[in-house]
């Protein structure tokens, strides 16, 4: 027989969500995967010796089985926004237009926000290779980052666990792959914003970024089953990275690490917000996504280091999302789907 290769057009990793944490889904969204997709079957082995066994090892035993992965992807209105949903917890969709979006009537314009809450959804995760269709139940996400960079589209990691069981599935039973059409997000064309005290003259020099959030999971619940029992949620934490073309130290360096006086300030002076937004189309067809990070420290400027060689000097930012009046992080999208996600 032939041997198979890993980018074979009937590939694919679906995810669906879940009406409680043992009910499979039933729709299923279809990644536009890229390198480092899929889920991989770790089972955790205990080898012991008994008396009698000499030097050998007399017993061997699976103590755990889990089926945890990576979805990776060019940032697509669909996908993404349902990813965004499913990261932070929480799918309201308000059915109005955002703007630049002529109608929400029509059912093609409509607005979903997702936002942070304690709880999230579970998810069911399916892989198809070659001639194997594996699938695991109540799934849910430990992070999710979005990477900004210029001339590149915006991508988009999202690393989950599953909660429940996982098994192959028959080949014959494998779903029908509808993969979401159209351009991904770009951040050629896309708008940082970033305000508070050190917001001056950086808003259009950010060449690169990244905005995570982390969901710490606990997956170490099982009972009578190699299977989790069920992961939940322990700590939410949101972290922004920007590079930008350095200029002035009064912009960012002196902000976040002196006052204007030349001495330390206190920590929680040096606060903002970040906010990234990208549109495409017009009317009815438009798609949008803005993600903001309202309560924001920024807790790191560091600049090139001195070299002879003579480079252009960029300084590396990082800001720390914390609780506060407002949601901490947010995701807007402008899609097709009228529905809530979940």
């Amino acid at each position: 027989m032939p041997g198979r290769s890993t980018n074979e057009p009937t590939n694919y990793f679906a995810f669906g969500f879940q009406s409680n944490q043992t009910t499979e889904a039933t729709t299923f969204s279809f990644l536009r995967h890229l390198d480092g997709t899929g889920a991989d079957i770790d089972e955790q082995i205990e080898s012991v010796r008994e008396g009698g066994d000499g030097q050998e090892v007399g017993l061997r035993y699976k103590t755990a089985v889990t089926f945890d992965g990576s979805m990776v992807a060019n940032s697509r209105p669909e996908v993404g926004a349902r990813l965004w949903a499913a990261a932070l917890g929480a799918d309201s969709p308000t059915l109005a237009a955002m703007p630049g979006a002529a109608s929400a009537a029509s059912g093609v314009a409509n607005n979903h926000l997702a936002t942070p809450t304690s709880t999230l959804p579970y998810m069911t995760m399916e892989q198809y290779w070659a001639d194997v269709v594996e699938r695991g139940i109540g799934a849910q996400v430990t992070s999710l980052t979005c990477e900004f960079e210029q001339g590149r589209p915006l991508k988009l990691t999202t690393d989950f666990m599953t909660g429940g069981s996982s098994y192959r599935r028959a080949v014959a039973s494998v779903l029908t792959a509808t993969r979401e059409t159209g351009q991904p997000f770009m951040y050629p064309g896309a708008s940082v914003v970033i305000s508070g005290a050190a917001a001056s003259g950086i808003t259009t020099k950010v060449t690169k970024g990244k905005l995570s959030v982390t969901r710490n999971l606990d997956g170490d619940i099982r009972t009578t089953g190699l299977n989790r029992e069920d992961v939940v949620g322990q700590t939410m934490d949101c972290q922004v990275e920007l590079t930008a073309k350095y200029e002035s130290a009064s912009t960012w360096y002196d902000p976040i690490h002196y006052a204007l006086g030349g001495t330390q300030i206190p920590f929680d002076l040096a606060t903002g917000a970040m906010l990234i937004s990208n549109k495409f189309g017009s009317g009815t067809q438009v798609r949008e996504f803005t993600a903001g990070v309202n309560q924001l420290h920024w807790t790191q400027a560091r600049v090139n280091k001195l070299d002879p060689e003579g480079k252009t000097m960029y300084v590396d930012l990082v800001g720390q999302g914390f609780k506060g009046a407002t949601h901490q992080v947010w995701a807007q999208h402008v899609v097709a789907s009228a529905a809530a996600f979940f």
